[in-house]
């Protein structure tokens, strides 16, 4: 049993150099991806989707959001989205177009939600999105 014990440890040290990279790959690719403070996930939704990307604009002098995120899963989701605007002072700037959206986001694939302020007195937002019953 101690020639076992000391035959695997002369190994370790000439294979060594391969497992740490090898290690810090792995757990790379287990570490939590964060959403932004921004987006607001359902619970729900906690490991199906994945926010890859968040782009802030200015478009002709309106605040311009792009996210792009990613359907985790191999089944389609169907989901809600909706962005609440806010003024300089954290208030809501009421619009037609903070209603909930539907989409669809394929099994396994990226999707992207666009949405532009519909003031100048924007400076901020939150994009709530939900998980629809199937």
């Amino acid at each position: 049993m101690n020639r076992d014990f000391h035959g695997l440890r002369s190994l370790l040290p000439g294979k060594a150099a391969w497992l740490i990279p090898a290690l810090v790959l792995l757990l790379s690719a287990c570490a939590t991806h964060k959403t932004p403070d921004e987006v607001v996930l359902a619970p729900s939704l906690t490991g199906l989707v994945q926010i890859e990307t968040l782009t802030e604009s200015n478009d002709n002098g309106l605040l311009r959001v792009k996210i792009t995120g990613r359907n985790m899963i191999d089944r389609v989701l169907t989901m809600d989205y909706q962005f609440d605007w806010l003024d300089k002072d954290g208030q809501m700037v009421d619009s037609v177009l903070s209603r909930k959206t539907r989409f669809t986001a394929d099994r396994l694939r990226y999707f992207t939600i666009d949405g532009i302020a519909p003031s100048a007195d924007v400076v901020s937002y939150r994009l709530y999105i939900d998980e629809r019953a199937r």
